[in-house]
């Protein structure tokens, strides 16, 4: 029985995550996936990083997510000393477009939020936001600027991941599922995979939309689901769009290429991966709402990938009662990317005994649901 060795149980950007910071710690760590790593939600979301979207959740999950916005910067640079490859980290700063003047007030309500909580907010006039972005609508009554929003490259950050854990000699596992997580005695033995048993008293759970099927045969009954997101990309110039957009309960993501994000739906419909003519047709009316300076709109491509839905918007991190030696990083609904090295760490921290710096009790399986809240740019919208 190997004691000193954990298994993560999915390749994605939280399993990654995990088993970067375990590595660091000096742990011996495997990761096992049932397809490439880095691919799902990981490979397939906006990557922004805006702590704006998480202020009106409970403190518990703003502060989390403010952690790990401050774990961020050192991290990328972790990475990419380790990997030689950029992350492509973007301090973009981004615009909430307002069209109406029911939308300028909820954003005023909502901005005055975030400056309680210590945010940086700028309310520009519609002209002001056309002279830093000349393609946006003249439509655009004002906006509402917030000028620390960073994003990064998913795609990238998890290539960046696995090069420098493969550099470092951390095993990936691809195509090789774990079919069972091995339990005797109240304690984690091992899993069991396609290709047969492997022995060890530390797992971690990280594998995403398909984490709940993990945990079935052990009794738990994990609330967590695929939360479908349809995306459309664009070619654009590069450099010609600089800020993250906001309107309508879309974003637009620009890239350093000139590729342009435009996201997404959220929909709770299972395991289908089809694009359909509706999402395409509102993303579109979207991203020419924003941007018809743009116009013709170049479409470049079209997809879908699983969010890890939860019930509550928060995610699951820490031991699973009951089976000592079983620990969740799943369920991290809309913000993954946001808190995946605070998730990363934190996970690390419990899976060595240690005490973690910040409380995991608001995070554990079985808890009552937190109020889920949409993000504020669909509160703008919705209102």
């Amino acid at each position: 029985m190997s004691k000193n060795k954990v298994i993560v149980a999915g390749g994605g950007l939280m399993g990654l995550a995990t088993a970067w910071f375990l590595h660091r710690r000096g742990v011996s760590v495997e990761i096992y996936d049932r397809r490439p790593a880095g691919q799902e939600a990981s490979a397939a979301g906006a990557g922004m990083l805006p702590l704006h979207s998480v202020a009106f959740d409970p403190p518990a999950l703003f502060e989390l997510s403010r952690y790990s916005y401050g774990l961020y910067p050192d991290w990328i640079r972790e990475i990419q000393k380790a990997s030689g490859m950029d992350p492509e980290w973007m301090e973009s700063g981004s615009l909430g477009l307002l069209f109406n003047e029911r939308e300028e007030t909820t954003a005023r309500n909502l901005g005055g939020k975030l400056e309680e909580l210590g945010l940086k907010v700028e309310w520009i006039t519609g002209s002001e936001a056309r002279k830093k972005e000349p393609v946006i609508s003249p439509d655009v009554r004002s906006a509402l600027r917030l000028p620390d929003a960073v994003q990064i490259r998913p795609v990238r950050l998890c290539r960046s991941l696995i090069e420098a854990l493969r550099v470092e000699g951390v095993p990936i596992h691809t195509h090789e599922a774990i079919e069972e997580i091995l339990v005797e005695g109240g304690r984690v033995r091992g899993v069991r995979t396609c290709v047969g048993r492997i022995e060890s008293e530390r797992v971690v759970v990280a594998a995403g939309a398909w984490s709940a099927d993990l945990l079935k045969p052990l009794g738990w009954d994990f609330p967590v689901y695929p939360l479908k997101g349809q995306v459309l990309l664009l070619n654009g110039p590069s450099g010609r769009l600089k800020h993250i957009l906001f309107a309508s309960g879309y974003y637009i993501v620009p890239r350093r290429d000139g590729e342009l994000y435009v996201g997404s739906t959220l929909e709770k419909v299972g395991f289908d991966r089809s694009v359909t003519p509706a999402a395409l047709e509102a993303l579109t009316a979207a991203a020419r709402q924003m941007v018809p300076g743009l116009e013709p709109l170049k479409v470049s491509g079209m997809f879908s990938g699983f969010r890890p839905g939860s019930v509550d918007g928060h995610p699951t991190l820490g031991p699973l009662p009951g089976v000592e030696g079983l620990f969740l990083a799943a369920g991290h609904h809309t913000h993954g990317h946001l808190l995946a090295p605070a998730s990363g760490h934190l996970i690390a921290q419990a899976v060595m005994g240690e005490k973690t710096d910040l409380s995991l009790d608001p995070f554990r399986i079985g808890r009552e649901p937190h109020p889920l809240q949409p993000p504020w740019w669909v509160k703008i919208s919705a209102s």
